[in-house]
């Protein structure tokens, strides 16, 4: 079973599989069988049977009387599909004829240990592309068929890619077989390699390897060679058990007796200066500051072994050189959102280039001018402001607009898209596209403008009764 026809040349080559390794591959037949179809189940089983199989894995308990009709069957296994989760639906499927049981996909990891005892063989998958739903009708043919080939769905559901894709981006692979089944995949695959040690009382461990490429990272290797493409391959830097570094380790000797240059930032931490605890979000992925010390020594790296030539500020590269400046300024707005001091937040924006910050002191905001003033980093553009009240808008260091306690004005600033400012008693509203940033009623209000990304990266209130402590 899989989800294309497998022509003659296929059929002879599994046929030579089964002689080398008798007994030792299993062909599966549809998680969802009908009466309609089972012309087409029984002439691939047929074809199977023809090429060496004798283990087989079934859908669904029924397909047992299959065992019967085709005594060439000699062991049969009920997949996953079974929905099996406990011993004794096991024990039942036992007596009725199956040679061996395979866990259901949905268990957890203490029911997948207890399920491991019990009588006849038992089998767990460890790896591969997770089924999250088969449906018998051809979501793909109703979608994209529309009656072509002469078929109600139009074989669309053959040799295409289709996924859904849920609010977050993430894709989910959605393949049809060669029954018209639907197949819906999980967006991620499964492994269990660090489960191993608590698995051991399975008789199989199985991989789902239907949508795996083996032999892809050697093609690559060779595509390249024949191209005359220098290939550089390199592990990003993570927390790695002891398991894991098999692969990773096996995957180093193949590129490196291909000679393919192998960068292991996991080994590379001396070298990058990387500190896991300051430059590490989680256990596999670098924040702003660790991606730009492994960056810098990538770029380091491809510069000297491969001449590269620098090309920033060259025509045509304008959107490259866009790219770098607005990263800039989102490392710059992480950095905004992190301070909490009135006096620190000051001064880093008296720094910044390319914005634009709405500063308010409304309400019963004046405690001790100077004191608030010397809260604020004793910022020189800040003093008249916060001696007098009201609304003061800076850009790059230069006063754009202000305005004193004065109540009932509204003034709209062009630097700004759909940007307003009003009071009413001694009470500041500041607005941008809609929607309304003030954060405190009595003290001082804080808009801080992207004029590079075109919008407001933060807002914050510092409230005179809680001497000035930070509200976002």
């Amino acid at each position: 079973f899989g989800f294309s026809f497998p022509d003659e040349s296929v059929w002879g080559e599994l046929k030579e599989l089964n002689e080398k390794y008798e007994g030792k591959l299993a062909f599966a037949l549809p998680q969802i069988t009908q009466d309609a179809k089972n012309k087409a189940l029984y002439h691939q089983l047929e074809k199977a049977l023809d090429s060496g199989f004798s283990r087989f894995l079934v859908g669904q308990p029924a397909d047992i009387r299959l065992k019967e009709q085709y005594p060439e069957m000699e062991k049969v296994n009920a997949d996953f599909s079974s929905n099996v989760f406990n011993r004794y639906s096991a024990e039942e499927l036992v007596r009725m004829g199956f040679d061996s049981v395979t866990a259901s996909a949905e268990m957890t990891k203490e029911q997948l240990e207890r399920f491991a005892k019990g009588i006849g063989e038992r089998e767990v998958i460890v790896h591969g592309a997770m089924h999250m739903m088969i449906s018998r009708h051809c979501v793909i043919g109703a979608v994209a068929g529309k009656e072509k080939n002469k078929v109600p769905c139009g074989l669309q559901c053959h040799g295409n890619h289709y996924y859904l894709v849920d609010r977050m981006g993430m894709q989910f692979p959605v393949v049809g077989d060669l029954y018209h089944n639907a197949h819906i995949f999980n967006c991620r695959e499964l492994c269990l390699l660090d489960e191993l040690n608590a698995l051991k009382g399975y008789t199989s461990w199985r991989i789902e390897g239907q949508f795996c490429d083996i032999g892809s990272l050697k093609e690559i290797i060779a595509l390249t060679k024949e191209n005359d493409i220098q290939l550089v391959c390199f592990l990003a830097p993570m927390y790695i058990e002891e398991p894991n570094w098999k692969k990773y380790r096996y995957t180093e000797k193949l590129l490196s007796e291909a000679g393919v240059p192998y960068l292991n930032f996991v080994d590379l931490q001396r070298e990058t200066r990387l500190d896991s605890l300051h430059d590490m979000t989680d256990w596999g992925h670098c924040n702003h500051y660790g991606a730009q010390r492994v960056t810098e020594y990538l770029g380091k790296y491809l510069k000297i072994n491969y001449a590269l030539e620098d090309k920033r500020g060259w025509p045509g590269y304008e959107l490259w050189d866009e790219n770098v400046v607005a990263r800039e300024h989102e490392i710059t707005n992480l950095e905004i959102s992190y301070i909490s001091d009135i006096g620190e937040y000051m001064c880093k924006l008296a720094e910044l280039e390319d914005y634009t910050v709405v500063f308010s002191a409304g309400g019963d905001y004046y405690v001790d001018g100077s004191d608030l003033y010397e809260k604020a980093g004793g910022q020189m553009w800040l003093e008249d402001l916060i001696a007098e009240g009201g609304v003061g808008v800076y850009s790059n260091g230069e006063l754009l607009y202000s305005t004193t306690e004065e109540n009932g004005f509204i003034t709209k600033l062009p630097e700004i898209k759909d940007f307003t400012i009003s009071r009413e008693e001694r009470i500041d509203t500041i607005t941008i596209n809609g929607e309304k940033y003030n954060k405190v009623e009595d003290g001082i209000n804080i808009v801080v403008y992207d004029n590079v990304l075109g919008k407001v990266i933060d807002a914050i209130g510092f409230p005179k009764m809680q001497g000035y402590s930070p509200e976002r």
